[in-house]
């Protein structure tokens, strides 16, 4: 390997170096913003399933079949 390969990578990691590590920095908030996402979704189709227990038991109380179509 040629030092001057060697050292011309050195300029490009010392002019880069921000941008480097700022690039490692923005996927973890984006990966943090995507399980905070996960865990909203999450959240959601849990208390639907809740609302459609009770609404399926409220609606065998009368009798109500809910398979029929109307």
């Amino acid at each position: 390997m040629a030092p001057s390969q060697v050292s011309q990578w050195k300029k490009e990691l010392e002019t880069r170096m921000v941008e480097l590590f700022e690039g490692s920095n923005q996927a973890k908030k984006k990966l943090k913003k995507l399980e905070l996402n996960e865990a909203q979704m999450e959240r959601k189709v849990g208390q639907l399933v809740l609302e459609k227990d009770f609404l399926l038991k409220k609606c065998e109380q009368p009798g109500i079949d809910v398979n029929v179509k109307p």
